[in-house]
C-alpha cells in the first residue's frame, strides 16, 4: 500500500480519535468535579447523556475552527450542502431510514438469538433510552448523533478515503470504523449494515444531507418505543407477542420499499445502484 492510502488511513484515525476523545474528556472532567459526591454509575445515569451532546458540539466546534484556519470552507470539506437536498427528497430518506429501522428491530427481536447477545443487547439499549434527562436523548439521539456521525464518518472521513481508494474501499472502511464503536455484536453488525448504506447514499449524491436524513429518520424510530417501554402496560398492549412486532417489522419494511420506488420515480437510480 503506497504513502497516500497510509495517509488517508492515517487521517482518517485522527478523526475517530477525536470523535472518541472529545466526549469521554468531557466525561472525566465531569466525573473529577463531582469526585466523592457520587459513583461513576451514578454519575454516568445523572449526567452523562449532557456530557454526550457536549462532546458532539464541541467536536464539530473543532473541526470547523480547523478548516478556517486552513481557509477552507468546512461545508465544502465536509461536503455538506443542505441546499441541494430538496425538502421533499430529505422526508422520503427519512422515512426510508424510519422503515428500514422498524424491519431490522423488529427481526432483531423475532428472530431466535443467544440469550447473552440478547441480554447484553437490551442493557446498553436501556441505558441509553431510559435514562432520567429524556429531553438530551432525544437531542443526541435524534439529532446531533445523526449530523455529527455523518459529517465525520462519511462527510469528512469516507469523501477523504476516497481521494486513495475507490467507492467501494472507502465506504466499507468508514462502515467498519463507525460499526465498532459499538459495543455488543448485535449493535455492531447493525451498525455496519446501516453505515454502508449511508455511505453509499452520501457518496452517490455527493451530499452528505442525504445520508444525515436516512440517519436521521432511522434513529426516530427508536423514540416512539421508547416512550412505549416507558408505560408497562402500554407496551404490554402494543408489544405484547412476537407477532404483533414481526407484524410493526413487515409495516417497516413495506413503508422502505415504497420509498425506494419514489426514489426511481425520481431519477435516484445511480443511488439505487449499490
Amino acid at each position: 500500500m503506497d504513502r497516500g492510502k497510509w495517509k488517508a488511513i492515517w487521517d482518517s484515525l485522527k478523526l475517530y480519535c477525536l470523535y472518541l476523545f472529545i466526549p469521554a474528556l468531557l466525561l472525566l472532567i465531569g466525573m473529577t468535579l463531582r469526585r466523592g459526591q457520587i459513583t461513576v454509575d451514578e454519575f454516568m445515569d445523572q449526567s452523562g447523556d449532557f456530557y454526550t451532546v457536549l462532546g458532539f458540539g464541541a467536536a464539530i466546534a473543532i473541526l470547523v475552527r480547523r478548516a478556517k484556519k486552513r481557509g477552507v470552507a468546512f461545508c465544502e470539506e465536509a461536503m455538506l450542502y443542505p441546499r441541494e437536498l430538496a425538502p421533499s427528497l430529505g422526508v422520503e430518506l427519512a422515512v426510508l431510514g424510519f422503515g428500514l429501522s422498524m424491519a431490522l428491530s423488529s427481526a432483531l427481536t423475532v428472530i431466535p438469538l443467544p440469550g447473552e447477545l440478547i441480554g447484553s443487547y437490551g442493557e446498553v439499549s436501556g441505558k441509553l433510552f431510559y435514562g432520567p434527562d429524556q429531553i438530551l436523548v432525544f437531542l443526541s439521539v435524534l439529532i446531533l448523533a445523526p449530523v455529527a456521525e455523518e459529517i465525520i464518518f462519511r462527510g469528512l472521513m469516507m469523501f477523504r478515503l476516497q481521494r486513495e481508494f475507490n467507492e467501494k474501499q472507502s465506504v466499507l472502511i468508514s462502515a467498519f470504523l463507525f460499526a465498532i464503536l459499538h459495543k455488543n455484536i448485535l449493535w455492531i453488525l447493525y451498525a455496519f449494515a446501516m453505515a454502508w448504506l449511508l455511505g453509499y447514499t452520501a457518496s452517490r449524491m455527493e451530499n452528505v444531507c442525504g445520508s444525515i436524513a436516512i440517519h436521521m429518520g432511522f434513529n426516530m424510530a427508536s423514540i416512539p418505543l421508547m416512550w412505549i417501554n416507558r408505560t408497562p402496560a402500554l407496551a404490554e398492549i402494543v408489544m405484547g407477542s412476537k407477532l404483533q412486532i414481526a407484524l410493526y417489522g413487515c409495516i417497516g419494511g413495506l413503508l422502505a420499499a415504497v420509498m425506494v420506488r419514489r426514489l426511481r420515480k425520481r431519477g435516484e437510480e445511480k443511488w439505487l445502484k449499490i
